[in-house]
Formats: C-alpha cells, sequence, structure tokens
C-alpha cells in the first residue's frame, strides 16, 4: 500500500494478527465493518489467499484478489483477479 501510495485512501487497517481465529473465519471482516459502521455491499476486500477470499465472501464483501503468481491459488469466488496495484486502485475509483 506505501509503495503505489494509496495508504491514505484506506480509514482502517487491520490484520489477522489482532485475531484468535484465522481466516477463513470471517471474524476479521466482521470487526471491520463494524468499526467503519458500513454494510458489506459498501466495502471491498483486497486478497491474495483462497481462506482470505472465502472469509470475505462469507461476510457478503466484495472481493479483489491480487494474483499469486508463485504458487497456484484458486482465487475463483473473488469478484475480479488482478496483476497489480494500479489495477486494484482503479477498481476502487469505479
Amino acid at each position: 500500500m506505501t509503495d503505489c501510495d494509496i495508504v491514505n485512501y484506506f480509514d482502517i487497517v487491520i490484520s489477522g494478527e489482532e485475531f484468535i481465529k484465522s481466516k477463513p473465519s470471517p471474524e476479521i471482516y466482521i470487526h471491520m465493518l463494524e468499526l467503519l459502521n458500513v454494510s458489506p455491499q459498501e466495502a471491498i476486500v483486497i486478497e491474495d489467499s483462497y481462506s482470505g477470499i472465502l472469509s470475505a465472501k462469507k461476510t457478503g464483501l466484495r472481493v479483489i484478489a491480487f494474483e499469486e503468481t508463485r504458487m497456484p491459488i484458486d482465487q475463483s469466488i473473488a469478484d475480479f483477479i488482478t496483476k497489480d496495484m494500479l489495477s486494484i486502485f482503479n477498481i476502487i475509483k469505479k
């Protein structure tokens, strides 16, 4: 996020390290929605792992998958799959 200078476009950034249950538990995304006071329809998630994508989808969130090229990961349930941060930024702007 800092490489592309987009961190200022986010109201909050949270990490799975802050939670007891790991993804695919939707706990992290439920917490995020509560902190932001928004519905799943008003938010979008950026993920790269299958567990992360599944966790977000379980919460009813739209997901942008950052394409993983180091190993085969099923990202097919994501709403968008992108290869670079600029593409992610363009999707968010829409």
